[in-house]
C-alpha cells in the first residue's frame, strides 16, 4: 500500500480507485493510528484541489481510494 506520509506540502496528482484524476496541494495527513474507524486503521491525506471556475474544493482520500499518486513540479 502506498504511503502518503511524504506528500505533505506537496503539489500531486491522485489517480483514485474508480480511476478519476485528481490535482492539488496535499493539506491535511492523518495517521493510521489517528484515524481508526471500526478496527480498520489506515492514513488519509485531504488536498485542496484545482477547481474550475476558481472554485476550491477540500478533498479527503482514505489510503485504500489513492490507485496512484505522484508530485507535480
Amino acid at each position: 500500500m502506498i504511503s502518503l506520509y511524504g506528500y505533505l506540502g506537496k503539489r500531486v496528482k491522485i489517480i483514485d480507485d474508480n480511476g478519476k484524476e485528481w490535482h492539488g496541494y496535499v493539506d491535511l495527513y492523518t495517521s493510521d493510528l489517528d484515524n481508526e474507524t471500526d478496527g480498520i486503521a489506515e492514513e488519509s491525506i485531504v488536498i485542496k484541489t484545482d477547481g474550475e471556475d476558481d472554485e476550491i474544493r477540500y478533498i479527503e482520500f482514505m489510503q485504500h481510494e489513492v490507485k496512484s499518486i505522484e508530485v507535480e513540479k
